[in-house]
């Protein structure tokens, strides 16, 4: 718990004293990256008991994370998990099932739109994307031609957005080696992209 801890601070850090808002944990198979990534929605849960839970389990954080997480009636929370498709039909159906409306076309300029509207008509709260197994998104870029750039923009709409929209992807290896089969010009570009997004490794210690 420790680790945990220590990721959850560094991670209110970023949002509290910076522009940041997209992030990616990386860390091995069975590190508890994906646990961390619920105890994380579960600060800004409706769900008042569930909410006090976890922040008993980090009350040895800093105590800023009462005001990065702040919440009275919940943040739009959109979990998503990667599979071989476009990153944006995934969104595009956790925005639908999250705000039962009708599916938005999966088109990239209006799901970013989509996403800054939700965060700013929330002044209170905020919209937290979690993307558990993004590199499953990521392999699908690579080998089915999809749109890796959509990353920067994404990360770019969230740290110039007015309300609070905070991205988090869940990854076992760095977001670059992902494209290591790639030419050294995709390799590029993906690095690039990479830069837009802060990665904060999660250390599996004995705790």
């Amino acid at each position: 718990q420790v680790s945990t801890q220590r990721l959850v601070n560094n991670l209110n850090t970023h949002i509290s004293s910076s522009r940041q808002r997209a992030f990616t944990i990386t860390g091995p198979y069975g590190g508890g990256k994906s646990s961390l990534a619920l105890l994380i929605a579960s600060l800004v849960t409706k769900d008042n008991k569930l909410k006090r839970k976890a922040f008993e389990l980090l009350k040895k954080s800093d105590e800023e994370i009462k005001t990065v997480w702040k919440s009275q009636n919940g943040w739009l929370v959109l979990p998503i998990v990667g599979k071989n498709e476009n990153v944006e039909k995934s969104i595009v159906t956790s925005i639908a099932k999250q705000t039962k409306n009708k599916p938005l076309e999966p088109n990239q300029s209006i799901i970013i739109a989509e996403l800054i509207k939700q965060a700013e008509s929330r002044p209170k709260e905020g919209v937290l994307v979690i993307i558990d197994e993004l590199g499953k998104f990521l392999e699908h870029a690579t080998t089915n031609e999809g749109d890796v750039y959509f990353y920067q923009l994404l990360a770019e709409a969230a740290s110039r957005c007015n309300g609070k929209l905070i991205i988090l992807g869940i990854l076992h290896q760095s977001f670059d080696q992902y494209a290591s089969k790639l030419g050294k010009s995709s390799q590029e570009e993906w690095s690039k992209i990479q830069g837009r997004w802060l990665d904060l490794p999660l250390v599996s210690t004995t705790d």
